[in-house]
């Protein structure tokens, strides 16, 4: 499979990458807290040569004005990631702990300056991750009947998966949606065939009764019959 870069996920995904927070060490002082905007919460005060954590897009603009250095985290260590890597190959559930995987975890890495071994390693664990994930999708829609009538209707397909990061969820979005899709619409098939045919069985009265005239649509002479008699 071939690894998907930052610019295959979608705009969305990304921008929100921006947001994840990291830590840095500012080589100025902010006396006052700044408030970047009105939905955001204020970040500062600091001081120079402190470590303070700010947002990932904030962080980057001072890198590249010099105004700050941004320390590898320590969870995009070599002994980290190769930890993660080997339980994603093991165990049939995601890593959980996001401490040491955050949601953000890709597009946080293709931000800094990694040693080629952890790059590699960031590679292997999206695509193993994918892998097992696609899996999983495969398997719970084989399990779905092919075929559906008012006697095998199973329940609403619902999807719980813990641990999926951000680029996860916009590399599977599509396709995921598209499946759940495709249930829907053989549920809405399966279900409408159903009352359909329930319709058909109970309406067969109401058709007769409604077929046998009025007294507004029969003929003059059997209303003036019928009139005379009410008199």
């Amino acid at each position: 499979m071939a690894v998907a870069s930052t610019s295959n996920l979608s705009e969305l995904a990304s921008f929100r990458s921006d947001d994840a927070v990291i830590e840095m060490i500012p080589q100025f002082a902010l006396q006052q807290p700044l408030v970047l905007h009105t939905s955001a919460k204020p970040v500062g005060p600091w001081q120079a040569g402190i470590p303070t954590k700010v947002p990932l897009w904030l962080a980057c603009h001072l890198q590249t004005k010099r105004l700050c250095t941004v320390p590898t985290p320590a969870w995009l260590t070599v002994s980290n990631l190769s930890e993660i890597l080997a339980f994603e190959r093991k165990e049939s559930s995601l890593w959980r702990d996001e401490s040491r995987l955050p949601f953000e975890y890709y597009q946080i890495a293709q931000r800094m300056s990694l040693d080629p071994a952890a790059q590699l390693l960031i590679k292997d664990l999206l695509q193993v991750r994918m892998d097992k994930l696609r899996q999983q999708f495969q398997d719970l829609l084989k399990n779905q009947p092919v075929q559906l009538d008012e006697e095998n209707l199973p329940p609403p397909l619902v999807v719980e998966i813990t641990g999926m990061g951000s680029v996860e969820i916009a590399l599977l979005q599509k396709t995921v949606q598209q499946a759940l899709k495709d249930q829907a619409t053989l549920r809405y098939s399966a279900m409408k065939k159903t009352a359909t045919k329930d319709t058909a069985e109970s309406g067969t009265p109401m058709r007769q009764a409604e077929e046998e005239p009025t007294p507004a649509d029969r003929p003059s002479s059997q209303r003036r019959v019928a009139l005379r008699k009410f008199r």
